[in-house]
């Protein structure tokens, strides 16, 4: 291939992507949309025709973000996306926003074995390059308040030397659900 590509890619929920590309033999529009492009651009273009598409590839995206589910239940524990509130019956404890992406995350990945590493880039974002101390203590913040509500703090398992996963009890058996 000889071709010159860079990608701009912003990480969220719907991964949008804008390829700026420079054709210089054969690679045309139609590969560079099966590669996973939303749009395309070719030279000449203008600054405003390629903020103009960056815009429109956003307002695509929003739809699915505003439709993204306010809150995530799993068995007896209920994790409000919108307020960061757990809440388990009528107990209800405030998280912060790391705390939420990070209970989220676990919720959405049941007894999978995720490594420090792979938290971290998910939740704190792909360039944290901090100690992983601040994940471990992160884990301590939410088992305490895991038994602030009344649930299970050891439904947040350590695995020595790789990481954490989400263990379910018997009370919070089914699986993540969203509504």
């Amino acid at each position: 291939m000889s071709c010159s590509l860079a990608k701009v890619t912003q990480r969220n929920r719907a991964n949008e992507a804008t390829w700026l590309w420079q054709q210089w033999s054969g690679i045309g529009p139609v590969s560079l949309l099966e590669s996973g492009a939303d749009d395309y651009v070719t030279k000449p273009f203008g600054l405003r025709e390629l903020t103009a598409r960056v815009h429109a590839l956003l307002r695509r995206s929003r739809p699915a973000e505003d439709q993204a589910e306010e809150k995530l239940t799993v068995g007896d524990l209920m994790l409000d996306l919108k307020t960061f509130e757990l809440k388990r019956g009528d107990a209800s404890v405030s998280l912060s926003a790391r705390e939420v992406k990070l209970l989220q995350f676990l919720l959405n990945h049941p007894r999978e074995v995720l490594s420090r590493d792979r938290i971290l880039n998910e939740v704190w974002g792909y360039e944290y390059y901090a100690n992983t101390r601040v994940l471990d203590q992160s884990v301590v913040q939410l088992r305490k308040k895991l038994t602030g509500i009344g649930a299970n703090p050891k439904q947040i398992v350590t695995v020595h030397t790789v990481g954490y996963r989400w263990l379910r009890d018997d009370r919070t058996s089914g699986m993540p659900t969203t509504h």
